[in-house]
């Protein structure tokens, strides 16, 4: 648990580097990015870390999709390449065709895309 929570703040001090940051996140979690108000710090906070954990979620049940189905590349096999977010979404398009997993994958994907 401890470990997930460091991935997630650490993703969350990520986004924060992002231009528009809040505004990017919103809209792939069905928030109006219209109605972000950066003053409201507890508010985006929260759901950058919900960003976050989304995306955290997405790369962990990829790593476990590895264990079962050898045509997917381990996130490590991933990270080593060029661009490792393009690297990722890559490997999730090709998971998307290959598997039902939209459910788990979907919103990830669209998040890393902003």
């Amino acid at each position: 648990m401890q470990l997930l929570l460091q991935g997630i703040k650490r993703l969350t001090n990520a986004f924060d580097l992002l231009p528009a940051a809040e505004e990017r996140l919103a809209e792939p979690l069905g928030i109006d990015a219209r109605s972000v108000d950066r003053s409201h710090t507890q508010h985006t906070t929260a759901f950058k870390q919900f960003a976050a954990l989304v995306v955290l979620n997405a790369m962990l049940f990829h790593e476990e999709l590895t264990r079962s189905n050898a045509r997917v590349r381990t996130l490590q096999q991933c990270i080593r390449k060029g661009s490792p977010k393009d690297e990722l979404l890559k490997e999730w398009d090709k998971i998307f065709s290959q598997t039902n997993y939209h459910a788990v994958f979907d919103l990830a994907r669209s998040i890393s895309l902003n």
